[in-house]
């Protein structure tokens, strides 16, 4: 089985189309799956609307933090909760859609234990992508991990996919 982890703050304009696109696309990974939307203090509808995915469909899990703590404490917490033998982790946006996964479950299955790809293209202005550059040249030199730096043209996604319970310790690893 395989757990998608999904941090939602504010995203009831995105999330019908979001469920309907991991229920098309799951119809081709050929394998069990739980999705967890971890609410992240939304004050609009996402709440309401999580609720509904769960009652409809029970593959889709909710977490619901008590007030905004962020993206990371929200992907963490979901990482704690997911039960699959494998974790991805991906924005409600839309940026980067579900329809991806099944080119990075070929890769799991294969026996990559981390699949992960690197968006080729960014929408965000000059000065967020020196931030970014910088950011993942410092991970470069600071991880043990070889971790290819973000590069610019064609399409990417952001993914991220290591096994379940190496996610489970990367995530209460300090």
């Amino acid at each position: 089985m395989i757990s998608i982890v999904i941090p939602v703050l504010n995203e009831e304009d995105n999330l019908p189309e979001l469920q309907r696109r991991l229920l098309k696309a799951s119809e081709i990974w050929e394998e069990n799956f739980e999705v967890v939307f971890v609410d992240d203090g939304s004050t609009d509808h996402t709440p309401v609307l999580l609720r509904g995915f769960y009652e409809a469909d029970s593959r889709f899990k909710v977490l619901r933090l008590s007030r905004n703590f962020g993206h990371q404490v929200a992907i963490s917490a979901g990482l704690e909760y997911a039960t699959g033998d494998a974790v991805a982790i991906m924005d409600a946006d839309l940026q980067d859609g579900p329809d991806e996964l099944a080119q990075l479950l070929t890769k799991w299955r294969e026996g990559y234990e981390v699949v992960y790809a690197v968006r080729r293209r960014r929408k965000e202005n000059v000065f967020k992508q020196i931030a970014y550059w910088a950011f993942y040249r410092l991970l470069a030199w600071a991880s043990s991990v070889r971790i290819p730096c973000w590069q610019s043209g064609g399409k990417g996604m952001k993914w991220c996919m290591p096994s379940g319970d190496d996610a489970r310790k990367m995530s209460s690893s300090k």
